[in-house]
């Protein structure tokens, strides 16, 4: 019940900005909500016509949503650096599959925009120390 209130939330707010992330929940609540209840059907099941079915159907949901993972994610442009985990599986694709390469974006991260983050961070808690030193608390 609690996967289906998830998943009819997720569904009417949207919370990720991009299509794809919101069809990849839908979908994978679905699953688990469909893979649970074949399971449950299966282990409670005395009749052996049908455990083989629901078994079947179990790994049929889990099949489906891998391919549907997979689908939705080759559509979409990967975007990568050379500090990504998968950078190396990225690399070995491309030279097995040089077509794929349009796939597969550089991802340039700023180091400029980072440092004026942590900036920001730092002047934040100068201003957050300063007020509690005033007050006389402390931070610990």
């Amino acid at each position: 019940m609690i996967i289906l209130i998830y998943s009819r939330l997720t569904y009417l707010t949207k919370p990720y900005k991009r299509k794809i992330l919101n069809q990849l929940d839908s979908f994978s609540s679905f699953s688990i909500f469909a893979s649970f209840q074949f399971a449950l059907l299966n282990f409670t099941s005395t009749n052996e016509v049908f455990q083989p079915i629901y078994f079947a159907l179990l790994i049929l949901t889990n099949v489906m949503y891998f391919l549907q993972f997979l689908k939705l994610v080759v559509s979409d442009k990967i975007s990568y650096n050379e500090k990504s985990w998968y950078y190396p599986i990225i690399v070995r694709l491309k030279e097995i599959f040089p077509k794929a390469i349009d796939r597969f974006t550089i991802k340039i991260e700023s180091s400029i925009r980072s440092h004026k983050a942590w900036q920001k961070l730092r002047a934040i808690l100068k201003v957050h120390r300063l007020k509690s030193r005033t007050l006389g608390l402390s931070l610990n």
